[in-house]
């Protein structure tokens, strides 16, 4: 089969082609409902739990696992695509069926990065493939965090070893130190990208995590964190984008093998279905006070803390902020870091809801009342090292024939755009432009940065974004005016305002940064095209943050006088909140 050539990722209308073992007692439900098994059917496998192979130079270089959330998208580890050039796919449960990446999509992990300090980044990745693998059912990622409760590891152990799951284990109440995007747990499983699923009684959840190593010291679990509202915003936003229209769905078409609008047979990435359980019951109680990071009623980030919390310029405000620890503050940002907040739901004995003392798992560790029995083990009390396996050098003799190679990563050719729902592009003036949620309070500032930028000549585009891409609709005549008038009333520079926008998608720099697309596509010069490698934030004062460094599109150094005349700061982080980080202006110079 020819290797697909993946243009540039196009808005909804006009898109072209683009886990183990568990309890998985019955299959996990897509719908509101979710499906249950009996104690005997607890060594069943995952239908949607998958086997991952990376391969660079065609030799395998990395062995994970990783969840099917969708036709066509693999949940898996992020640190297990680094240095890779190609990647398989093996769905068990699918009857072994084997398929090719066509493109991995990382939130915010730029491994290429020398600044990259790992242990607070999001180290997730989404595997796009390039033919569906069909199941009836696929696994759902829990809106809600779930401090405390109990859950189950899936995951492959070793090279050549097949999915197995891991003993059920407890979440631990507080964020492990010094790893601010993961959440801890006691034996941990010796595998990096399956899933973690919650386990409610004896009823299987959804999933709240994904497996990214264990502690080197504690042997306990470190599991990247799925309940940041925007990583879910994100995923969401690719897993539209890659699929077929529904009725009252989007209106996105698979992509074409050869770049052209007529996508080809048998290609689709399958009705869409919201990979996110919005009905998730997964969380502690929580009480309306908020209370930090992981109070629980029906809002993501806990209860309603009064007109947003606090935090001064570091947090997102509004009526119906979180919490006064954990929530979003007053300004942008997000708010002081916080714990867990309220415990999570009280503990107990499992006896008679679940698994309970009589089928064998008991108290300390079966799946008790509301998943919530038994005593948790909390992180160590200072940072440690955590090991990938299966992302570490594959053995030098593995006793056997290396796997074949499958076909590399399509050619990623111009911006990655995935559109988010909800998000509309606006003009604040004819030099700048945004394209988000109007209600999306992490632009509330965007209108004092983009009269501060256009003010100095220069225009101002503005996006949630990520490595390579940013989540917004594909408008090239909006790209090419705003390059129209940075030249007419200035030197042609155009300031990005999107996270990651100066950031390489990939370890060996082989795919363009958004920041020099987005020239290519409008006619500007990359070099006069300014992106932050990292997470970015405007402040009410028109100056815009960035938390690693700014770049042009050639990924060279923005002078120091250029920052300095478009408001451009380099900052350090004031704290995190929901592993997401949030500064202020006082730690930005």
């Amino acid at each position: 089969m020819a290797p697909y050539r993946w243009t540039s990722l196009r808005p909804l209308e006009r898109w072209t082609w683009l886990f183990l073992p568990l309890l998985a007692l019955l299959s996990l439900s897509m719908g509101a409902c979710q499906a249950t098994a009996p104690a005997d059917e607890a060594t069943a496998v995952r239908s949607d739990a998958v086997v991952v192979d990376f391969f660079q130079g065609g030799s395998r270089s990395a062995a994970c696992a990783g969840t099917l959330i969708a036709q066509n998208v693999v949940l898996t580890a992020a640190h297990c695509a680094d240095g890779s050039n190609a990647a398989r796919v093996t769905a068990p449960g699918a009857g072994r069926k084997s398929v090719s990446v066509a493109r991995v999509f990382r939130y915010d992990w730029t491994a290429g990065d020398p600044n990259m300090r790992a242990n607070e980044r999001n180290d997730i990745a989404l595997l796009v493939l390039k033919k569906p693998i069909v199941l009836s059912e696929y696994a759902r990622i829990s809106s809600k965090g779930c401090p405390g409760c109990s859950v189950v590891q899936v995951g492959r152990q070793g090279y050549e070893a097949e999915l197995t799951t891991g003993e059920p284990t407890r979440i631990a109440k507080s964020i492990p130190k010094g790893h601010p995007t993961h959440l801890y747990a006691r034996g941990g499983m010796a595998d990096s990208g399956g899933a973690v699923f919650k386990a409610d009684g004896d009823r299987l959840g959804n999933v709240v995590g994904v497996n990214v190593g264990r502690g080197a010291t504690t042997g306990g679990a470190y599991i990247a964190r799925l309940d940041n509202p925007v990583v879910q915003s994100w995923i969401r936003s690719i897993v539209i984008a890659v699929s077929r229209p529904t009725k009252d769905g989007p209106t996105s078409q698979p992509m074409a093998e050869d770049g052209s609008e007529t996508p080809p047979e048998d290609t689709s990435g399958g009705d869409y279905s919201d990979p996110i359980a919005t009905d998730d019951s997964g969380s502690g109680s929580g009480d309306s006070s908020g209370g930090g990071d992981y109070a629980g009623d029906d809002s993501a980030y806990g209860g309603a803390g009064g007109d947003g919390g606090s935090g001064a310029e570091a947090g997102y405000g509004g009526a119906g902020g979180s919490g006064a620890e954990g929530g979003y503050g007053a300004e942008g940002g997000y708010g002081a870091e916080g714990g867990y907040g309220a415990e999570g739901g009280a503990g107990g004995a499992g006896a008679e809801s679940g698994y309970g003392a009589e089928s064998g798992y008991g108290a300390e560790s079966g799946y008790g009342a509301e998943g919530n029995s038994g005593a948790s083990e909390e992180p160590p009390s200072n940072p440690e090292n955590v090991e990938k396996p299966g992302a570490e050098s594959p053995p030098s003799s593995e006793g056997g024939e290396s796997p074949k190679a499958p076909d590399e990563y399509s050619d990623a050719k111009g911006m990655s755009y995935s559109p988010q729902p909800g998000a509309k592009g606006q003009w604040l003036s004819p030099q700048s432009y945004v394209d988000a949620k109007t209600t999306d309070p992490a632009f509330v500032n965007d209108k004092y940065v983009a009269g501060k930028v256009t003010g100095e000549g220069a225009s101002y585009y503005s996006a949630h974004g990520y490595p390579g891409g940013v989540a917004a609709t594909q408008n090239t005549a909006m790209t090419k005016q705003l390059y129209k008038y940075a030249n007419q009333n200035g030197d042609g520079e155009v300031v990005m305002g999107s996270c990651f926008a100066g950031a390489s998608p990939d370890q060996n720099g082989t795919e363009k940064s958004a920041a020099y697309n987005f020239a290519e596509e409008g006619g500007g010069d990359p070099a006069k095209t300014y992106g932050c490698t990292s997470y970015a934030y405007g402040f009410s004062s028109g100056n815009y943050g960035c938390l690693g460094n700014w770049v042009n599109g050639n990924g060279e150094p923005v002078s120091d006088a250029t920052k300095q005349k478009l408001g451009l700061k380099s900052c350090t982080p004031a704290g995190y909140s929901k592993g997401f980080p949030y500064t202020t202006e006082a730690n930005c110079n």
